[in-house]
């Protein structure tokens, strides 16, 4: 029914979650590699290589060149849900697809911020999907 909407929406929130596991891995990662390096101690940790130490360095860089292009991409993909969101004609579903997709808020917290009570923005969720499926995936076919 709304599927392909759906599926555009929740892929941009889905690409920010990726990001953050990858910033919470490489977090880690920079934490492993200060304690292979000696992290401030006198001596450097026993048994540990400085293979192992410039491996983790070249993962790390990996990492961050990985996390940048996909920051560009959701910075990208952002704008252009954005974009599409303030398409849609009614101002209530533009709101509602702004906090649910782009600032990924349950649905509950969207209707505390709307005022409305939590059946009432469950049922305008599906028009707003109605409506942007009908806007950008009607007559694909």
């Amino acid at each position: 029914m709304n599927d392909e909407a759906r599926e555009e929406l929740v892929a941009v929130r889905d690409l920010d979650r990726r990001i953050d596991a990858l910033l919470a891995e490489q977090s880690k990662l920079r934490q492993r590699l200060f304690s292979l390096g000696g992290g401030g101690q006198s001596e450097p940790v026993s048994g540990t290589k400085e293979s192992d130490l410039s491996g983790g360095v070249a993962k790390l860089v990996d990492m961050s060149r990985k996390i940048d292009g996909l920051v560009d991409a959701y910075v990208d993909e952002c704008k252009r849900i954005e974009a599409r969101i303030m398409a849609l004609d009614d101002r209530r579903y533009r709101q509602l697809l702004r906090w649910r997709y782009l600032a990924d808020l349950p649905l509950t917290e969207v209707a505390v911020r709307m005022h409305y009570d939590y059946g009432s923005v469950r049922n305008m969720h599906t028009a707003a999907l109605a409506a942007y499926q009908q806007k950008f995936f009607c007559g694909r076919y």
